[in-house]
C-alpha cells in the first residue's frame, strides 16, 4: 500500500511531487521498523532506492543505501563422525 501511495503522489503533476514521495517513504520505513514483517520492509526499501536512483541526489542515495539490510554469510562447522 505503501509503495503504491508513493507511484501516486509521483505521478501527480505537481511542484512538490519529489519532496511528497519522498515523505511518503520516510514515513512508512518510520511505521515499518517495530513492525514484524521484514519482508515487507524489505520491498519498500527497495523500492524507495529505486526512486532514489532515478531522481535523487547522491547524498539521498546514500541515505537510503545505508538503510537497506546488509547480506551475511554465516558458516558453521560441521564435523564428521571420524572427527
Amino acid at each position: 500500500v505503501w509503495i503504491s501511495y508513493a507511484q501516486f503522489e509521483l505521478s501527480i503533476d505537481s511542484d512538490d511531487r519529489m519532496q511528497r514521495c519522498r515523505q511518503i517513504y520516510e514515513e512508512a520505513n518510520k511505521s515499518m521498523q517495530s513492525c514484524e514483517e521484514k519482508e515487507e520492509r524489505l520491498m519498500l526499501l527497495e523500492s524507495w532506492r529505486d526512486y532514489e536512483d532515478e531522481f535523487g541526489s547522491f547524498a539521498n542515495k546514500e541515505r537510503v543505501r545505508k538503510l537497506l539490510p546488509e547480506k551475511v554469510k554465516k558458516r558453521r562447522k560441521i564435523t564428521a563422525e571420524d572427527g
